[in-house]
């Protein structure tokens, strides 16, 4: 008798102790999982908002850049006008003989005077996104090669009216293009928002701006031939 309910005792002591240590960690396991997800999501979720911030810093990095690129666009328009006019001899001031490449030198030193803020501005920027590269790469390919461009209107050799205007306006449209670019790397949202504004409105003017040139330029053609 008194073997047996020992040995019944001990059956009970021992099964309700492994079946409470299974219910345990059938419990822990409950409980683990959940957290391991909530880890998992938080760990996502601050990995989205650094890289969100990341992207943020470099939108604005990109669009300090920007104001310099539309300023610069705004002086290489300055200067295909004074190179057309120079070219077409059209002088601002009639009775100084040299006004015409006085004011295309004077054109030139404000864009390079310009190029230069881009460049440092452009020198900062690191990893860009790639559209958004591939636009630098263009921009600062025809930086580079300007000189070649500018030599030959101020030699007045081997260069017409209306291909001076054709170089001027390769250069131009990529720098537009840069400001779309940006634009589309900025996502959604009000600053998205109002790059893609902004660069609606370049683009608008620029076009306006090439309209301008081919007309002028079409018109000292006309005029050259006149004589």
């Amino acid at each position: 008798m008194s073997t047996g309910s020992s040995t019944q005792v001990t059956r009970r002591g021992v099964f309700p102790r492994l079946r409470d240590a299974r219910i345990r960690a059938k419990l822990a396991l409950i409980l683990v999982v959940p957290l391991v997800a909530v880890i998992a999501l938080a760990t996502t979720r601050l990995v989205d908002v650094g890289q969100r911030a990341a992207d943020a810093g470099q939108v604005e990095q990109l669009t300090k850049l920007e104001t310099d690129v539309s300023a610069l666009t705004q002086m290489l328009h300055v200067e295909r006008m004074a190179a057309a006019a120079y070219l077409g001899n059209i002088l601002p001031d009639p009775e100084n003989p040299k006004s015409a490449e006085e004011a295309y030198q004077s054109a030139v030193r404000s864009s390079d005077a310009q190029i230069q803020v881009y460049r440092a501005q452009r020198g900062e920027i690191d990893n860009p996104p790639g559209t958004v590269q591939d636009r630098l790469v263009r921009i600062d390919d025809h930086l580079d090669t300007m000189d070649a461009t500018r030599t030959a209107v101020g030699d007045r050799v081997n260069i017409s009216v209306s291909e001076a205007v054709s170089r001027y306006s390769v250069v131009i449209t990529d720098l537009v293009a840069y400001v779309e670019a940006v634009s589309q790397f900025a996502g959604d949202g009000d600053i998205a928002d109002q790059l893609r504004a902004i660069a609606a409105f370049a683009r608008a003017k620029a076009g306006t701006a090439e309209q301008e040139a081919v007309s002028f330029a079409a018109q000292v053609v006309k005029d050259t031939s006149a004589e």
